[in-house]
């Protein structure tokens, strides 16, 4: 037996503050609710309805899983509201999430872009969509036929689960734990973070004013910035915090007019991204000081990875002081009650600011932290069995000197400092068909400045030392375009197995799942780095268009060889780290970023025997970790 489930509710807040938030909200209630059990016709039922046809007896039989789309926001709303009116509850393990499937599969994230996309004969409803988007915002409506729209909503959810099927067994036990790392939240100090979103907001007020004071403009009216940049012979491709930092990071900018740079700076400043992660932790906290559903299953295209949700913290900024000084700075804030004043001493306001919002996650029982080292570069040799890397890596000899050695012809180590931070940089940079221009943009982030004939001889240099990692892109391109001239045909490359079927290019890795580029085709395209050039100079090369989604749609991109080899990459880099996950499953793991996973509490040996235990399918894959136990969430 199986429930489908499916709430529509009404609320002030805006649910991209996350389900929990939501639910918990004094103003959010529910307008209606449907089910069906099994496939069965849709129920539905409202508050203030004496009957509701066994729902009740459903929920308290614990081998009935409940479906939802999206099931943690389901979850959230039957434990605040359905729960007090006396209904049972729903443990977690329950519920089952038809979205994740989709996204293991790459479609669309949306219940209406899925069934569109598999042209579904069960569709959503449009018209009663607009009816359910006006009355969760108060204004009244007719119910019967929202609870109309709510059971067309479940019957598209339920025939999308029967198409699609269950999550594989190893990918049910990993969303499993996603669910409950999801629930459990991740711990914040919401008195310092009310502190610092106080603190950057006056800051970027400050600013703002004297934007306007010097130029007649706000710091947010982007396309007039770029008229005045324009009228000092200023020329910009757009103004992102990135791009800016580039600007001002280059020789270029001592020839620009000062007016110029200070406009460009106060921009940074209203443009940077980091300080409002406080604000954004106050609107998301729940009333017990955590934020929920902060990870979102397969969120990453073409590579299965994690992405974030709610607060994102994939895209921490990399601290600029030292961990004593970021302590200072919290510990003069906290002093001064928000003034930003008293951070000026230690630096930029708001990079100050932006290191302190990873401490700003504090468990009581303070934080075990294990990063995975330098996985992407250890899965990379892996598959293309490059020995010389993977020697080092077993060794634990560091791998930044062996690709330095290999790009200047003799032994390089930790002593030559300048050397072995050109072999960090060409590392990062070139292990996926990366040229000159990758290694200089890498190079910027890492005090690296070369021109662009030497930055052209290190890539040379690095890809004869390293001719498996070479292989392994051309062996990639060839079997993927092999296979869409041939469907039905495997390539196997390495330890990667490729297919095409029904029009899709399907990579399965070693761990068993795959990856897929739906609607694959090979085409003629200029790649990047022709694209500055006159249309009829451009050299055209063979890489393979594919469809992938853009919020209800299927948008046109491309990939070639060594690209699908970056995805790989950080697909398998990802799998390892579910199994470390699942592994960990009797450890309090409360939050993960990229290849580091986290819990409560002191538990360094257990966490560093998760992220290194032994995983069948990656045999002789070397492996590292960093586990370390802090009183909060440092770098």
């Amino acid at each position: 037996m199986k429930a489908h489930l499916d709430f529509e509710s009404a609320s002030d807040l805006d649910i991209k503050v996350g389900a929990a938030a939501y639910a918990e909200h004094p103003s959010t209630r529910v307008l209606c609710l449907a089910w069906s059990v099994d496939d069965g016709p849709p129920l539905t039922w409202a508050p203030g309805e004496a009957t509701f046809d066994g729902l009740d007896e459903l929920a308290a039989n614990p081998d009935v899983p409940f479906y939802a789309w999206n099931c943690l926001f389901e979850h959230a709303m039957w434990q605040q509201h359905m729960v007090p009116l006396g209904f049972p509850p729903i443990s977690i393990d329950r519920w089952r999430n038809t979205q994740a499937k989709a996204m293991l599969l790459g479609l669309p994230a949306s219940l209406d872009g899925a069934a569109t996309v598999l042209e579904m004969a069960e569709q959503k409803d449009a018209e009663g969509k607009r009816l359910m988007l006006s009355m969760a915002k108060g204004m009244p409506g007719d119910l019967n036929r929202l609870k109309v729209y709510c059971a067309q909503d479940v019957r598209t959810e339920r025939a999308l689960h029967m198409r699609l099927g269950e999550l594989p067994g190893r990918e049910h036990a990993v969303y499993q734990m996603d669910k409950r790392i999801n629930t459990r939240g991740v711990p914040i100090d919401v008195a310092f973070a009310r502190l610092a979103a106080k603190a950057a907001a006056d800051y970027q007020d400050t600013k703002a004013v004297e934007m306007q004071r010097r130029f007649k403009i706000n710091p947010t009216q982007v396309a007039k910035i770029g008229e005045k940049l324009r009228a000092m012979n200023v020329f910009v491709d757009d103004l992102t915090a990135d791009t800016i930092d580039g600007i001002l990071d280059t020789p270029m900018a001592a020839f620009y007019p000062q007016a110029a740079l200070d406009m460009l700076k106060l921009r940074q400043e209203a443009a940077a991204v980091s300080p409002k992660k406080f604000a954004a932790m106050l609107r998301a906290v729940s009333l017990d000081g955590r934020i929920r559903g902060m990870f979102q299953y397969c969120g990453a295209l073409q590579t299965g990875r994690w992405s974030g949700r709610v607060v994102q913290l994939h895209n921490l900024k990399r601290p600029d002081l030292p961990r004593a000084d970021i302590e200072r700075a919290m510990a003069a804030l906290r002093a001064s009650e928000g003034d930003w004043g008293s951070l000026i001493e230690f630096g930029p306001v708001l990079s100050v600011l932006g290191d302190c919002v990873r401490p700003t996650i504090a468990p009581a029982a303070g934080v075990t932290k294990s990063d995975a080292s330098q996985i992407e570069a250890r899965v990379l040799a892996w598959l293309a069995d490059e020995t010389a890397v993977l020697d080092t890596f077993k060794r634990g000899d560091d791998v930044y000197c062996t690709a330095a050695s290999g790009i200047y012809g003799r032994r390089i180590t930790k002593a030559d400092k300048d050397e072995r931070q050109i072999g960090k940089v060409a590392v990062l940079a070139l292990g996926y068909g990366g040229g000159k221009g990758a290694f200089i943009t890498m190079g910027r982030n890492y005090g690296v400045q070369v021109e662009e004939e030497r930055a052209e001889a290190i890539k040379v240099a690095w890809r004869e030392a390293n001719p498996a990692i070479v292989r392994l892109w051309a062996g990639v391109d060839e079997a993927m375009h092999a296979c869409i001239f041939q469907p039905g045909l495997v390539r196997e490359v390495g330890r990667l197995r490729f297919t095409m079927h029904e029009g899709t290019l399907w990579c399965r890795l070693p761990s068993g799942r795959s990856l897929s580029w739906h609607s694959a085709r090979r085409v003629m395209r200029a790649p990047p780095w022709e694209l500055n050039k006159p249309e009829a100079e451009r050299v055209l090369r063979a890489v393979i268009a594919y469809k992938r989604p853009e919020g209800n749609n299927m948008v046109t991109d491309y990939t070639r060889g060594a690209v699908a080899v970056e995805n790989i990459c950080q697909a398998v880099s990802r799998d390892l780290l579910a199994e470390s996950v699942v592994f960990a499953h009797r450890l309090p793991l409360f939050l993960h970023v990229h290849d580091e996973l986290a819990a409560e509490g002191d538990c360094r040996d257990d966490l560093h025997e998760a992220m290194l235990r032994d995983v069948p399918w990656a045999d002789g894959l070397p492996r590292g970790a960093e586990t370390d136990y802090t009183d909060r969430y440092w770098k």
